[in-house]
C-alpha cells in the first residue's frame, strides 16, 4: 500500500487487543476481543494536521451469568476528525465519535455522540 499513489501521505495503523475482565456484575470472568483500523493522511507534505478516521469493533468471546456480557458483537466507536503533530512523540486527536453500544439484555441499544478529543504520546 505505501507505493500506491493515492496513500502515499497516508498513515495506516492497526491493533488487536484481548481483554480479561473482571466485571463489577458478575463474579465470572469476562473476555472481550478488540480490533482498531486508524489512518491519518497529510493535506500538505509539510504540514503537522493530518486527517484522522477510526473504526475500532468489539467482540465479547463468552456469555456470563445474568447481569454480565454476551458472546458476540458488544461495540463500535467510529473517529472522524483532525490529529495534530506538536512534536516527534506527540500529538493530538480532536474530532466527533460514534459510538454504537448493544444491549443484548435490554430492549434497546445505545449510541452516543461523542466529542473526543485524545493527547498521544510516545516514549
Amino acid at each position: 500500500v505505501a507505493n500506491y499513489a493515492p496513500f502515499e501521505k497516508s498513515n495506516f495503523i492497526h491493533r488487536f487487543r484481548f481483554e480479561h475482565r473482571a466485571l463489577s456484575t458478575t463474579l465470572d470472568k469476562a473476555y472481550r476481543l478488540r480490533y482498531q483500523l486508524r489512518t491519518l493522511h497529510s493535506w500538505f507534505s509539510d504540514s503537522n494536521l493530518r486527517f484522522l478516521l477510526s473504526d475500532e469493533v468489539f467482540f465479547n468471546l463468552n456469555t456470563t451469568a445474568v447481569a454480565g456480557p454476551v458472546s458476540g458483537f458488544d461495540q463500535n466507536r467510529l473517529v472522524v476528525g483532525i490529529n495534530y503533530i506538536w512534536a516527534k512523540n506527540l500529538n493530538s486527536d480532536i474530532g466527533y465519535m460514534y459510538n454504537h453500544i448493544k444491549k443484548p439484555r435490554s430492549v434497546e441499544n445505545r449510541d452516543n455522540h461523542i466529542f473526543y478529543y485524545c493527547l498521544n504520546a510516545n516514549f
